[in-house]
């Protein structure tokens, strides 16, 4: 089931059918197929001998509006036609607003958005979402006048490919990652590879080389995609479109480092005739959150809340109501380890475009969700941004992007929340000398954080006890020790996170006389 909308709209039949000649005609068949990145390197060919031709570059800018390129790149094709051919293609002014709003032009995308609107021409589908779209650009303006203080950082080529990397999940204590990929194997009618499940184990503080999930569960046609992970990890829900099932969760174990195969979640509990595409189960595993668009709910794909019962067996989904849902889809619930928090997608709410990520608090004494609110530009763009998943102390996150200092198309990235403590390492011990009659005077530290090559504190020994204490959060720090009468010594301490995190660290200092 595809997640994201497809800019692909009608087009004037007569331009179709006058341009299907040789490889225009290839790049039809592909265009029609919703093989957008071959279509656009086919129309980029043509284009070079018919640089006005109105259907190369209304399909040029299509087909870069649907593919994980540089969407921004689709503005000037999209121009040519609004310029020249407006009336035969009445939606490229709705598409070169909307790339103004990928592009965080809002204020040319509102103008543009609004003429669209007046002119009443062009796909229903259009001309009912605009006034939503014009909204979502008022949204981001605000939003991005007060980002949030996060950082990105690439997880590289141990767990990201040039190809589509996605929807992340973690353990709680980040020792184990598991994501989807469209990198190998078998490819679809659209050009792309079939996903699979890949996961990745973290080695002193570093992600390992991903692997793909046993083939069992990586069908050979087909798409296998991770949509939820209990926070110890034991357990894995699956949404498969492929010869298996389409449109089911699907649950899986991972225990003594083997995976069971994956058996579909009760029906009609949990899947109906409907489609049910993410899910995630609470720390006991007595809750379980999911996405469907089954007849009864808000509009779209609406939110569900599932209980296990004392025998195992769950109870009958209830709708997440209206504090959570809306018209418009809502998507990818992730419950906090400590369930209190529920982090989800949205096309409504106060998006700024397409799907943002919102949390939203309960409130023990109303028992009840409160209203949700949208996480934030950087971290919400005017694009989809679809899954959040944190680890248990809420320092750190992982989430879907596409940057410019990516591998190529979607990457997974670990977000770092400045404004949380971070998890720190107390390192202590005593400050000895190799010469048992000399004795140690106070010890002078000097820490140099080695990624900002600045001083990250200096500390001194205790002149009665001779011990010493320092407190440093995850990373590597070139250290100074130094005190008269003895070498200096230097060394590199490397404080590590994610599953290899220990809080406290006994290291002696045994310092060797100058003379």
């Amino acid at each position: 089931m595809k997640r994201i909308s497809i800019l692909l709209l009608t087009l004037s039949t007569t331009a179709a059918i006058a341009q299907n000649t040789g490889s225009a005609k290839q790049a039809n068949e592909l265009f029609q197929a919703q093989n957008f990145e071959r279509s656009l390197e086919e129309y980029l060919l043509l284009i070079q001998n018919d640089s006005k031709n109105a259907l190369y570059n209304y399909r040029i800018g299509v087909s870069y509006l649907n593919t994980n390129t540089n969407k921004a790149e689709a503005l000037p094709y999209l121009q040519q036609v609004v310029d020249t051919k407006a009336s035969e293609y009445p939606d490229a002014l709705y598409l070169l607003a909307k790339t103004n709003h990928l592009k965080s032009k809002f204020d040319d995308a509102i103008l543009q958005y609004t003429a669209y609107k007046a002119k009443n021409k062009g796909s229903a589908d259009n001309l009912k979402q605009v006034d939503k779209d014009i909204e979502h650009c008022y949204n981001g303006k605000e939003f991005m006048k007060f980002p949030v203080n996060v950082s990105f950082e690439n997880l590289g080529k141990n767990v990201n490919s040039p190809f589509a990397d996605y929807y992340p999940f973690i353990t709680k204590n980040e020792g184990l990652l598991y994501f989807n990929s469209r990198r190998d194997g078998d490819m679809s009618a659209d050009g792309r590879f079939y996903a699979d499940v890949y996961t990745s184990v973290t080695t002193k503080g570093a992600f390992t080389k991903a692997k793909a999930l046993p083939k069992y569960i990586n069908t050979k046609e087909g798409n296998e995609e991770i949509v939820g992970l209990s926070p110890d990890g034991n357990e894995l829900i699956f949404m498969y479109d492929n010869n298996v099932s389409s449109g089911d969760l699907q649950l899986g174990t991972y225990t003594k480092g083997e995976y069971t195969q994956p058996v579909a979640l009760p029906t009609p509990n949990i899947n109906s005739k409907a489609n049910e595409i993410a899910a995630s189960i609470t720390t006991n595993d007595d809750l379980l959150y999911f996405a469907s668009d089954r007849i009864g709910g808000f509009g779209g794909m609406d939110l569900y809340l599932c209980k296990r019962l004392p025998n195992g067996q769950w109870a009958d989904a209830q709708n997440m109501g209206a504090a959570i849902n809306t018209a418009y889809d809502e998507d990818f619930p992730q419950i906090t380890v400590d369930g209190k928090t529920l982090l989800f997608s949205s096309k409504g709410h106060t998006s700024m475009g397409g799907y943002d990520i919102f949390k939203s608090e309960y409130d023990n004494a109303l028992q009840a969700w409160k209203a949700p609110s949208n996480i934030g530009f950087p971290l919400n763009t005017p694009d989809d941004d679809m899954n959040l998943c944190l680890e248990e102390g809420g320092k750190h996150g992982y989430i879907t992007a596409v940057r410019k200092e990516g591998l190529g198309d979607q990457d997974i990235y670990r977000i770092t929340f400045n404004d949380v403590e971070a998890k720190q390492t107390v390192l202590r011990g005593n400050c000895g000398s190799t010469d048992l009659v000399k004795k140690v005077a106070q010890v002078s530290i000097t820490v140099i954080d080695t990624k900002t090559t600045e001083i990250y504190g200096t500390y001194l020994s205790n002149v009665n006890s001779n011990k010493y204490i320092m407190i440093l959060p995850a990373g590597t720090y070139e250290v100074s020790i130094e005190t008269a009468g003895f070498k200096t010594i230097e060394k590199t301490i490397t404080i590590l996170d994610k599953s290899d995190y220990v809080p406290e660290i006994e290291q002696d200092l045994i310092l060797t006389p100058s003379k």
